[in-house]
């Protein structure tokens, strides 16, 4: 008889994770001589298998299919919000965090890891098809906000309303992982008395970022660390405010068929992902570090966004003698990072008594390597072979990278008033793309033709990329220099190399073709 097989697999994470010190029924009132923390920690994963055989060797047709479906959509907050918090000779940390999952073994460690594989087999129709989903959309915010003149002691450090005698720390970080292996391989034509075709599908679509319900979604993972809407005193040591995104992307999608007419092993691998990193102090009246480091008040912004993804298509066709086949490889690779990465002053009044830096960088990459493979061989007099092998791959980086000073003048500014004052936006981007394409016929007694195929087209900023540094409409006080610098030092490696070989002797009527292109665009 006849075999058809399915595993399917269907996994969702929503969580919500909240530290907080807050003023839902009131402002509250934390004074500690040592730290005071509020820290939220996420670590959340999905390890999930699919797999499927579908196989008949004494009927017609063997087809095996395995889906993977995960999606992770959490919220990660920490929040000091409309309440007084003073740590005497210790540290404030404000720190929220979504992060790999360290108790796990490598490969597993991720919030996604998914693994997806079919086979089929069948003596005449043979198919295999796998697809994994991934979707990963977080909310990951550090910051201390609505604090208003609370603090009426003023013998409590002189009327602070928010202080500590060490470091204030408001931190935010993502870490999204996703590592998904999709594969397929399908056979027919053992036993087969006549044609026999096989077809092999392997697809894996991940996001970071977007919205599962709504495909074309380009809503934003949002990493936010911030003091703002403060109309109190905040006083520390020194003062760290960082925002830090390293999601990454890793896929392998192979598929393989053979057959004695017909093979086609094709896979496709389409990433993405979308971020806005955003590290700020806005609409605060009065930020003040005591420490005359240089700098005692630092604001980072990072985006690492990473995408590796490598696929292959294979097809085998070995027709009986005198008959014809026909085999063909496809890979193709669509992979895209999004991403605003922001450090600033807006509205604000910040004062250090050593220097202030702004730093914002993005060092986004891409990693492609697609292959398609196609062979058609067999012997005997007539029939023709042909094989047909493509790959190729579309890369795009875009988003934009931001340091600056922003509407803070009449009674508000910055002053560095023992240091610098320093601006960065940096982008270190970089596309490493490789395609290749080889596709192999030979016949003995007929015909044989065989094309391969291979492109590769990248760009970095082509629809929407900036790397600014400025100072607009501000106050800035510095006792030693004032530096604002933008730098872009993007980069794109491309190689695309396709292959064809065809070869035929025997009688009078055989003749073989051979073609072979690539092509890459940057």
């Amino acid at each position: 008889g006849n075999a058809f097989g399915g595993s399917f697999a269907f996994n969702t994470i929503k969580n919500t994770v909240d530290a907080g010190i807050t003023a839902t029924g009131g402002s509250s009132d934390v004074n500690a001589v040592g730290t005071v923390s509020v820290l939220a920690h996420d670590t959340a994963s999905i390890a999930t298998l699919a797999g499927n055989v579908g196989a008949s060797f004494s009927g017609t047709a063997g087809v095996g299919i395995a889906l993977a479906y995960n999606n992770v959509q959490d919220t990660v907050t920490a929040v000091i919000d409309g309440s007084t918090v003073t740590a005497g000779s210790g540290d404030i940390v404000v720190d929220a965090t979504f992060a790999e999952p360290t108790a796990l073994p490598a490969g597993l460690d991720a919030q996604i890891a998914a693994l997806a594989v079919s086979g089929g087999g069948g003596n005449d129709i043979a198919g295999a098809g796998s697809v994994s989903l991934n979707w990963i959309r977080n909310s990951v915010t550090a910051r201390i906000a609505n604090v208003g003149n609370l603090n009426t002691d003023a013998q409590r450090h002189d009327g602070d309303d928010i202080h500590a005698g060490g470091t204030l720390s408001v931190s935010a970080s993502d870490n999204s992982t996703s590592n998904s292996i999709t594969g397929a391989i399908s056979v027919a034509g053992v036993g087969a008395k006549g044609a026999s075709g096989a077809i092999g599908a392997s697809v894996a679509y991940t996001y970071l970022g977007g919205d599962p319900g709504d495909p074309a979604s380009t809503a934003h993972n949002v990493v936010s660390a911030s003091i703002e809407d403060v109309t109190g005193r905040v006083r520390a040591g020194s003062i760290d405010v960082n925002a830090i995104y390293s999601g990454k992307i890793f896929s392998l999608t192979v598929a393989g068929s053979g057959a004695g007419s017909f093979a086609l092993g094709g896979s496709v691998s389409i990433n993405k992902i979308r971020n806005t990193t955003s590290a700020h102090i806005k609409n605060a009246t009065n930020v003040i570090s005591t420490n005359a480091a240089l700098p005692s008040i630092r604001l980072r912004a990072d985006n690492g966004a990473a995408i590796e993804a490598y696929g292959g298509g294979a097809g085998l066709a070995l027709p009986k003698p005198g008959e014809s086949g026909l085999a063909a490889g496809v890979s193709v690779a669509v992979n895209d990072t999004d991403g605003a990465t922001k450090a600033f002053i807006e509205n604000s009044k910040v004062t250090s008594a050593g220097g202030i830096a702004l730093a914002a960088n993005t060092s986004s990459s891409i990693t492609a390597w697609t292959i398609g493979l196609a062979v058609a061989a067999g012997g005997g007099d007539g029939g023709v072979k042909g094989s047909g092998a493509g790959s190729g791959s579309g890369n795009t980086i875009n988003g934009t990278t931001e340091a600056y000073i922003l509407n803070s003048k009449g009674g508000r500014g910055v002053f560095a008033n023992g240091g610098s004052v320093s601006l960065a936006a940096s982008d270190e981007s970089r596309i490493m793309a490789v395609a290749g394409a080889l596709a192999l016929s030979g016949n003995s007694g007929g015909s044989a033709g065989s094309v391969g195929v291979s492109v590769s087209l990248n760009d970095i900023g082509e629809s929407r990329y900036g790397v600014r540094a400025f100072i607009d409409d501000s106050i800035v006080t510095a006792a030693g220099d004032v530096l604002v610098a933008a730098t872009s030092t993007a980069t794109i490696d491309s190689l695309a190399l396709g292959g064809a070989v065809a070869g035929a002797k025997g009688n009078s009527f055989s003749g073989a073709f051979a073609g072979a292109g690539a092509v890459a665009v940057n």
